[in-house]
């Protein structure tokens, strides 16, 4: 996870304190915010090659 965060602080993504509901992407332009998401999926698809999943936050709105 610190490595996809290293990857995402290099393109300009920051993470707020209390995640929540919020889109972590949501100050994103548009080309920014698909190279974000593209370095999610990819984290996402090696820890499921590991036998792990990221959990499921139920955002506040749901």
């Amino acid at each position: 996870m610190e490595d996809a965060k290293a990857e995402l602080a290099k393109i300009g993504v920051t993470f707020p304190n209390n995640v929540g509901g919020h889109n972590m992407f949501a100050n994103l332009d548009h080309a920014t915010k698909k190279k974000a998401e593209a370095i999610m999926d990819k984290m996402e698809t090696q820890l499921e090659e590991q036998g792990l999943e990221l959990p499921v936050r139920k955002h506040q709105n749901d």
